[in-house]
């Protein structure tokens, strides 16, 4: 168990990056959509 922990602590910042920047990718498509002229 203990060998498990430390292997979740060490990958829960690159969890958290990963986590942040999905979240950054969608705050920008929502961002730039808003901007876009509508096709029809």
């Amino acid at each position: 168990g203990g060998a498990l922990f430390a292997a979740g602590w060490l990958a829960a910042p690159l969890v958290a990056c990963g986590l942040l920047k999905i979240a950054y990718d969608v705050a920008l498509w929502r961002a730039f959509r808003k901007y876009e002229e509508p096709s029809s």
